[in-house]
């Protein structure tokens, strides 16, 4: 989440040494997140190689939404992430509606971003899970961004507030544009 993919790639081939004979999920979504930059293109391709099977479409379909999220290629996870939430992937964990306005927000579409930012997402029965810092602190992020469009000054500043304060102490996790200070 920080930008060190490298560090990120050696944390996932222990995870994924640890759950041998077979790697986890986890592990495996893990590692796959971490493997080199690369187009969308190419990020379809390794998601095809991730999860081969037609049983296995929603872990491949998560796994290239996040990948594609991470590379900032929002055009591209726009569609992948639209069509999850419209046909209601049992499969993707409750950050979804986030990931979502995260890709309207980044090409745009503001208006279609708002509504979903507005519940909190629940936490999983599990607890957090390996995808929460996709979306949690993100969230305030995205909120305070809609707000600035939106012409609610102190709305997005409450948001930005929260999103420093969540995110560290320059409130730049994830390399996101310092903003609202």
């Amino acid at each position: 989440m920080l930008g060190n993919r490298q560090s990120a790639a050696d944390m996932a081939k222990k995870a994924a040494d640890l759950a041998k004979p077979a790697p986890s999920v986890q592990a495996a979504l893990a590692m796959f997140l971490t493997e080199p930059p690369a187009s969308a293109a190419e990020w379809q391709a390794r998601a095809k190689t991730l999860a081969p099977q037609p049983a296995q479409s929603a872990i491949g379909n998560m796994a290239l939404a996040d990948a594609l999220l991470l590379a900032k290629e929002f055009p591209a996870a726009l569609p992948v992430l639209k069509a999850m939430y419209d046909n209601g992937n049992a499969t993707a964990d409750e950050g979804l509606p986030v990931l979502l306005a995260w890709a309207y927000v980044e090409t745009g579409h503001i208006p279609e971003a708002a509504p979903l930012l507005r519940p909190n997402p629940p936490l999983s029965d599990a607890g957090i899970t390996w995808s929460t810092p996709l979306y949690f602190p993100r969230i305030f992020y995205l909120r305070a961004v809609v707000a600035e469009k939106q012409g609610k000054a102190d709305e997005a500043r409450e948001n930005w507030r929260i999103f420093h304060a969540l995110s560290g102490p320059d409130g730049l996790m994830w390399g996101e544009e310092q903003k609202g200070k």
